[in-house]
C-alpha cells in the first residue's frame, strides 16, 4: 500500500495538537491518555486468481479515527508494469493497455462520508470476461483519497498582496493483482548478486521468466566466519509482474570487524527449490 506524504503530514499534525490540548490537563497521563488518531486502509494489497468468466469479491476496509467527518471518493487506476514502484500513481499506460485491470473492476460504494470513528467496507468485484484472450495477469492500482471542499481564498487588500490556497489532504494507493490459476508464477531467476561499495547493503536483482505474477520473499544470512554466529536479515517481501525485472536492496547491520559470508535467498513459492547465492567479504 503506498501512502502519500500529505498523509503523513497531516496525521502527524493531528496527533501534535491532541497531545497539546490533552497536556493542558492536570490530570493528564501522556503515557495512558495519549492515542494516535488517523485513517486506516486495509488490507496493503488485494490478490485475485479468479478463472476467466468467473467474478470474486474482496473487501477493502477504511476506518476514520479522527475527530473529523471525511469523505473519500474511491477509484481504480492502470499503470505500466516497469512503474510498480513509486511511479505507479503517476503512471501514463496506453488506454488500451492489455494488462491493465480497470476494465473488469466495480467498485462500490464509490465516495463514502465517515463521521469520526466510523468505518466502511468498500467491495471490490472483479468480473473476467470468457474467453481465451483473457488468460493473463493484470493489475491495477486502488486510490482512496481524501475529498475536500475548496473554501473561499482571503487575499487582504492592496496591490501587493499575494494568495495561494493550500488544502491538506490524505491518499492511500492499494496494489490489485489478477492471477489466473493456470499460469506460471513460480519462473524466478536471480540475475544478480552483490554487495555495496560501502558494504551497508547487498543488491540483489531478479527476473520473472513465467506469465504470471509472482509474490517472492527475499532475505540474506550472514555467517560470520571466526565465531561462527549466523545473522538473519528480515525477510521482505515483493511482487515480480511478468516479464519484469526487479532489484531488491538488502540493508545489513552494523558488523564488527571480521569475515564474512552472505548467503542470498529467494523464495518464489516453487515446492521444489529456491534461488540461492553466496558472497565473501570482509569488514574492517
Amino acid at each position: 500500500m503506498l501512502m502519500n506524504m500529505k498523509s503523513f503530514g497531516v496525521l502527524v499534525i493531528a496527533i501534535l495538537v491532541s497531545f497539546i490540548a490533552k497536556a493542558q490537563d492536570p490530570n493528564f497521563d501522556p503515557f495512558k491518555d495519549t492515542v494516535p488518531k488517523g485513517v486506516s486502509v486495509s488490507p496493503a494489497s488485494i490478490r485475485f486468481d479468479a478463472k476467466v468468466g468467473t467474478s470474486k469479491s474482496k473487501t477493502l476496509k477504511i476506518n476514520n479515527d479522527t475527530d473529523f467527518t471525511r469523505t473519500f471518493q474511491i477509484k481504480s487506476t492502470n499503470y505500466l508494469a516497469e512503474d510498480i514502484n513509486r511511479k505507479a500513481e503517476t503512471s501514463r499506460p496506453p488506454a488500451d493497455y492489455k494488462y491493465g485491470l480497470t476494465k473488469w473492476l466495480y467498485i462500490s460504494p464509490s465516495v463514502v462520508t465517515l463521521k469520526p470513528g466510523e468505518k466502511a467496507n468498500i467491495n471490490i468485484l472483479l468480473d473476467v470476461p470468457a474467453g481465451d484472450e483473457n488468460e493473463h495477469a493484470a493489475w491495477s492500482l486502488i486510490t482512496v483519497d481524501e475529498v475536500k471542499e475548496r473554501q473561499e481564498l482571503k487575499v487582504p487588500d492592496g496591490q501587493q498582496a499575494v494568495g495561494m490556497g493550500i488544502l491538506p489532504s490524505m491518499g492511500f494507493g492499494i496494489f490489485v493483482y489478477q492471477n489466473p490459476p493456470t499460469l506460471k508464477s513460480n519462473m524466478v531467476e536471480m540475475t544478480a548478486y552483490k554487495l555495496a561499495q560501502d558494504q551497508k547493503s547487498i543488491q540483489m536483482r531478479a527476473i520473472n521468466k513465467g506469465n504470471g505474477i509472482a509474490f517472492s520473499t527475499y532475505y540474506v544470512e550472514l555467517l560470520n566466519m571466526a565465531t561462527g554466529e549466523s545473522i538473519k536479515v528480515p525477510a521482505q517481501t515483493a511482487t515480480i509482474l511478468p516479464g519484469s525485472t526487479r532489484e531488491f536492496i538488502i540493508r545489513l547491520p552494523p558488523l564488527p570487524t571480521g569475515s564474512y559470508n552472505a548467503l542470498g535467498v529467494l523464495d518464489f513459492g516453487s515446492k521444489e527449490y529456491v534461488e540461492t547465492a553466496e558472497l565473501d567479504f570482509a569488514v574492517p
